[in-house]
């Protein structure tokens, strides 16, 4: 599937379960702190506004 794949998948998820009032949380780990996650509106938080020293996922 590859990571393209992985992050429209959940962003399916996501945006379902905000659309039905099912709670997300922000996510956790680093595919959850990615630009490419705030970009799909899969979490709201921003990784720019943080500017993470370590960069651990593309």
């Amino acid at each position: 599937m590859g990571f393209p794949g992985y992050f429209l998948i959940v962003m399916e998820f996501i945006q379902w379960s905000k659309d039905n009032g099912v709670p997300v949380g922000p996510g956790r780990g680093s595919g959850a702190g990615s630009l490419v996650a705030y970009a799909l509106k899969i979490t709201d938080l921003d990784p720019l506004e943080f500017d993470p020293a370590v960069r651990t996922f593309p």
